[in-house]
Order: structure tokens, then C-alpha cells, then sequence
């Protein structure tokens, strides 16, 4: 029973060693001091949430132009006639169209869509072009 408090004495003495520390500071250089590491987590969160308030932004554009696409789209559907109508429902697709690609949201939207989009946009390319 003796042996016992010596070895907690030894162990207590080997823990407040300088060379024991030295070498629990070499296995451990990763290691920050605690407000380094609180400060790169907290400038990392704030990136994070200033990158999505710019994507939410954008998103509410997209849906924004969608919701004005639409409009034009279902007025020409009840007057196929109205040139001037159709050319600004192209030209909306393709804004839109150019939204939804600025914005990397192609995968949100089902593909005929996207086609539609983008052959309403060939068209308002070509018509720009034609137009003196």
C-alpha cells in the first residue's frame, strides 16, 4: 500500500515536467490556441452566411423574371397574333434563361423547360442579329 502514493507523486512530477510538456507541445502542432480557432470558425460561418444571402438574393430574381416569363407566355398563349408580345416573351426567356445559368440553377428546373428557354433564346439571338 505504500508503493501507491510514490507512483502518484512520480506520475504528478513526470505531468509538470518542462520535458513532458515539450514533448505533448511537439506531438500536437496542429493544435491553435482556442480564440484563433473560435476566430477562423466564426469568420468561416460569416462567409458562409454573406454567400447565402447573395444566393438567396438571386434566387428571388430568377423567380422574380420566372413569374414575369410566365405572365407573357400565358397573354401570348390567348394572342397568338401579337408580334410585339411574342418578341418580349422571347426576349424574357431569354433573360431568364441567362439567370438560371449565371445562378447555377439548371438542375432546379425540369429539362423541357430548359429547352424551351433555350430555344425561345436562339430565337431572340437571331432576331437581334437580323434587327438593323
Amino acid at each position: 500500500m505504500k508503493k501507491a502514493p510514490h507512483l502518484f507523486v512520480l506520475f504528478f512530477l513526470l505531468l509538470i515536467s518542462p520535458s513532458f510538456k515539450a514533448t505533448a507541445a511537439e506531438n500536437a502542432p496542429y493544435m491553435q490556441a482556442p480564440q484563433d480557432s473560435v476566430d477562423n470558425e466564426i469568420a468561416a460561418l460569416d462567409a458562409l452566411i454573406d454567400a447565402t444571402t447573395t444566393n438567396l438574393a438571386n434566387q428571388k430574381i430568377v423567380r422574380s423574371q420566372l413569374e414575369a416569363y410566365l405572365q407573357l407566355h400565358n397573354q401570348y398563349l390567348q394572342n397568338t397574333d401579337d408580334k410585339q408580345l411574342a418578341f418580349r416573351m422571347i426576349k424574357s426567356a431569354q433573360h431568364l434563361l441567362l439567370l438560371i445559368k449565371d445562378n447555377n440553377l439548371r438542375q432546379v428546373f425540369e429539362a423541357d423547360f430548359i429547352s424551351e428557354l433555350t430555344l425561345f433564346s436562339n430565337i431572340a439571338a437571331k432576331r437581334t442579329v437580323l434587327r438593323p
